[in-house]
């Protein structure tokens, strides 16, 4: 029971990446970009590799086009990373509308309805083990 437990709040995290790479970062503060950096350092690595996804139970829908769009994600985002690297999320350029789109489309395929990644932090990443 404790593992399906972890499991999901494992898929919830990746959810949560997906959320704040696809929303319009411009509309928060500092602080919940702070926020929004920390739950995807460092998280990103483990949670968007292959072998880690394909460890999920399928009933959350992980399966291998999802799974490579997530690894080119965690590509994409790793590579931004140095100071203060989520306010380049903040620009409009060709990686960054890619990781924007990719997120989009697999928060659709996922059947993930619209949410705030703040909102939805709140709602689902409360640890209960």
């Amino acid at each position: 029971m404790k593992n399906k437990k972890i499991e999901k709040y494992h898929f919830e995290e990746i959810i949560l990446i997906l959320l704040i790479l696809k929303s319009e970062l411009s509309n928060y503060d500092k602080d919940d970009l702070k926020c929004f950096s920390e739950s995807i350092e460092g998280r990103i690595e483990v949670l968007f590799k292959k072998d880690f996804l394909f460890s999920l139970n399928r009933e959350y829908g992980i399966n291998n086009d999802i799974a490579f769009e997530l690894e080119k994600i965690k590509n994409l985002v790793v590579k931004l990373y140095e100071s203060n690297w989520i306010e380049k999320l903040l620009d409009s350029n060709q990686e960054i509308n890619l990781i924007r789109q990719s997120s989009s489309k697999i928060l659709d395929d996922l059947k993930v309805r619209e949410n705030d990644p703040k909102k939805f932090s709140e709602d689902h990443l409360n640890i209960d083990w």
